[in-house]
């Protein structure tokens, strides 16, 4: 590696975590001037604090999503068994990976929204 190529991987490097560093803070100023703003003319600055989401609903929301890319791992490994080709298919493994995936995360909205709306009666 030559002294050229050896800078710009040194400057390339000290660009990217510059990015990063700044873009954190300009984030947490921005958080900070906010909540003061707030605090001066005289709002409750919990209302900016996100509720934190239950473990359980957690626990469940991302079983849910495992056991939809495992299952869409093992129909697209099925399917490619059926195939009659020495040719792997990478595409059809992903694609029932995200689709099973997707149909996970979509069982879990369905589930929370029947717990909220039985919690709302």
């Amino acid at each position: 590696m030559t002294g050229t190529e050896a800078f710009v991987a040194f400057f390339a490097l000290l660009v990217t975590h510059g990015l990063v560093f700044g873009l954190f803070f300009i984030y947490m100023r921005n958080r900070h001037r906010e909540r003061m703003t707030m605090l001066e003319k005289g709002i409750d600055a919990t209302l900016l604090v996100k509720k934190p989401e239950s473990t359980r609903a957690n626990a469940l929301k991302y079983g849910l999503l495992l056991m939809g890319l495992s299952l869409g791992l093992l129909v697209a490994f099925f399917i490619d068994l059926s195939i009659p080709s020495h040719i792997p298919e990478p595409p059809l493994y992903f694609g029932g990976i995200f689709l099973f995936g997707g149909l996970g995360l979509l069982a879990y909205y369905l589930i929370m929204e029947k717990r909220d709306a039985k919690k709302a009666k």
